[in-house]
Parts: structure tokens; sequence; C-alpha cells
């Protein structure tokens, strides 16, 4: 069994997970999703991507609209409907990389949720050995995370994986001496503008964290490698696509 087909099968069973607490904002109003029939994991998530409410007879300035990722059942869900595509997207942005000029994969994954580019560096990897850290906020992720961490541990000797649970935008939050030849941000862009963030809090990003890890790479030269950068976010103007189709801009 393949690393993806690993994560979708640990997610395949969301629908008989039974949520502990409804997180959704009408949950203060009445019984939460499962008050609403036919409400399901789905329609959590049209909420959050298109501000789609089902309440909007009660609710039409779509203030108890779901805004976050923040329960479990609802990102196990997420996994069976987006991780192939994401993981299919990582495949494409990396369809020019020779990784035979990589004699190891180190790579620093920012806003990593369940890692779906995990799962393509794996495949892309070939069997060499490979070091992933990934940094997230969100602790909903855990469950899925451990699958992960199993499969490493126990079915690739050549797999070595990490989660850490932080502010990704936070160094503190960061190995500090880690040697990483790859840097991967996933989604993490888009998701610092919805929240309100500005295009200097992406350029913060870039000089910092990732050009940090840039300096060690060069400085060290323990990763006999190119320094790599993936980014895979949406392509929608308001949401950064402006910043990602001037990469030269990100790092100065």
């Amino acid at each position: 069994m393949t690393l993806l087909e690993t994560m979708l099968s640990s997610a395949n069973n969301w629908q008989s997970i039974v949520c502990d607490g409804c997180t959704h904002p009408y949950s203060h109003y009445a019984g939460g999703c499962s008050d609403i029939r036919g409400w399901d994991c789905e329609k959590c998530l049209n909420e959050i991507h298109f501000a789609e409410s089902a309440y909007n007879h009660q609710d039409p300035n779509k203030i108890l609209i779901r805004k976050d990722y923040d329960c479990s059942k609802l990102l196990h869900c997420y996994v069976q409907r987006f991780a192939d595509r994401y993981y299919k997207s990582i495949k494409y942005a990396c369809k020019n990389i020779d990784f035979g000029i990589y004699p190891i994969l180190n790579i620093l994954s920012l806003g990593c949720g369940n890692a779906p580019d995990l799962a393509a560096l794996h495949e892309l990897a070939a069997g060499k050995p490979l070091i992933y850290t990934g940094v997230d906020s969100n602790p909903c992720w855990s469950a899925l995370q451990r699958n992960i961490e199993n499969y490493a541990q126990n079915l690739d000797n050549n797999l070595f994986v990490k989660f850490i649970c932080g502010d990704a935008l936070q160094p503190s939050n960061l190995p500090q001496t880690e040697i990483y030849n790859v840097v991967v941000i996933q989604w993490l862009i888009s998701t610092i503008l919805k929240g309100g963030g500005t295009p200097e809090n992406i350029y913060s990003l870039f000089n910092g964290i990732v050009a940090s890890a840039a300096s060690r790479w060069r400085e060290e030269h323990i990763l006999d490698s190119p320094f790599l950068i993936i980014l895979s976010d949406v392509d929608n103007f308001e949401f950064g696509n402006y910043i990602l189709n001037s990469p030269h801009t990100l790092i100065t």
C-alpha cells in the first residue's frame, strides 16, 4: 500500500466518526451540524470554501458559517475529498525536477495538514532516504498525522517523519539547526491573506523562515543537491496568486 493509499484509507471511515461536541458556530444556538436534516461534512467544507450557509433563512448575514477546519471528522472528509488532488498538484509542480541529483530529501513543509506533499515526494524519491518535518497549527490533524508516522515507522526504513503542531510563521516553532534542501509551502499564503494578513506577512515569511533555511543549506554544504522551494496554492488574485506569479520578489 502506498503512502497516499494509506492516507485515504485512514480517512475512509469519516462518516462513522462521532463528533465530541460540535464546533460549528450554529451549535451555540441549536444542536450544531447534526441538528440540520441532510447535513454532512461536505456541506461544512462548502461553507468554508464558498461561504454557502445552510442557515440563510435564520442567518442572512452569514454570521453562523463555519470558517475553520476545527473538527477532526471534517478533516477526515477533507482528506477523502482533496488529498489525491493535492498530491497530484505537487507531482505536477515537480514534473521538471530531476530528483536523481538528490541523494537525500530533507523536507520542511509549512502548513502541512495531512501531508499530501509527502505522499508525492515519497514517490518521487524512489526509495532514497527522505526526512520530513511538517508544521501545522491545527491540532485536529493529529489523528491523521499519527497514521503517517506509523507508516514511516513500520513500513519504510528510509522514511522519517515528524509533525510539529504550531504556527508555521513563528521561527521559534521550527528546528533552528536542521539542514533542509526542500521547503514546501502549501495553501499557507492564501490562508494568511484570508485571515486578514497582508503581502508584507508573506514577504516576511520568505525573507525570514525560508531565507534562513536556504542560508543554512548554503553555508553547511551537507546536502549535495540544489535547494528547492515548492509553492502550492489557490489560483486566485485576491488570495495571493499575484505573489506566487512573481517569486523573484519573495526573497530579497
